[in-house]
């Protein structure tokens, strides 16, 4: 049956999935119960061979927010641009399904939205890192400023230990503007497989003047499990090869 969309959601929230019936309750949980109410979730099966496929239909019968799409196994590129064209919310931010947020995740990136009509920027907040050892201890990666910044006049920003771009170059934390995805065709490159989310937000701010930060570190993202899409996309080898470029 097709859903009728009431109202213009003001954040769409974009998880790929692929064989994640472990961890793609939680995940999914996890937005459904955000104290931000104004949003549309995307769920993008992208050719799961487990239960996920299964899971998130679930979840799409129960709940009018939610909306699924099952593709072939392209990638997570793939799966996040299908998103991308699917979304019909104002802004746009990426899950794992291996991750969760906290209940007010969506509320305080909405925040930080200068202006939510008129404005067409780029926001990023911190993150909480699941650590790999001690039952999984949380450590919170947290930019050392906050507020609204021009690129132009903060050429350097994201270069220094202000907002590092090899801690925050990931999907998770940002909300980007689906007019700028649209109108300058800003999509990730699905034949790259290495530094594909860092490329992407290179250039999505080719296109726009500034930039909102917000102290939040409400992303908790999950590096216990080494079959994780987190820790597969974002090992050590990527964080050197990003300081690298950024530093030559």
């Amino acid at each position: 049956m097709q859903k009728t969309m009431i109202q213009v959601p003001i954040i769409s929230v974009i998880i790929p999935v692929y064989n994640s019936e472990q961890t793609v309750r939680r995940c999914i949980d996890s937005v459904l119960k955000q104290n931000f109410s104004n949003f549309e979730l995307l769920l993008i099966n992208d050719g799961s061979t487990d239960n996920s496929g299964l899971i998130i239909n679930n979840y799409c019968k129960k709940d009018d927010r939610v909306y699924t799409f099952h593709t072939k196994n392209c990638g997570v590129s793939s799966a996040r641009n299908l998103g991308l064209r699917k979304a019909k919310g104002k802004w746009i931010t990426f899950v794992d399904s291996d991750d969760w947020i906290a209940l007010d995740y969506l509320e305080q990136l909405y925040k930080a939205l200068p202006n939510i009509d008129k404005w067409k920027g780029l926001v990023v907040q911190g993150y909480s890192r699941v650590l790999p050892i001690a039952n999984c201890n949380i450590e919170t990666v947290c930019p050392a400023i906050k507020g609204l910044y021009r690129l132009s006049e903060e050429k350097d920003l994201l270069n220094n230990n202000k907002l590092n771009i090899s801690q925050f170059n990931f999907t998770i934390g940002k909300l980007v503007s689906k007019d700028i995805i649209e109108r300058h065709r800003v999509y990730f490159d699905e034949q790259v497989s290495f530094l594909e989310d860092l490329l992407f937000y290179l250039e999505y701010i080719k296109h726009i003047d500034d930039f909102s930060v917000s102290t939040a570190t409400g992303y908790y993202y999950v590096t216990c499990n080494p079959e994780s899409l987190s820790y597969k996309h974002y090992p050590a080898e990527k964080e050197y090869h990003i300081h690298v470029i950024a530093e030559g």
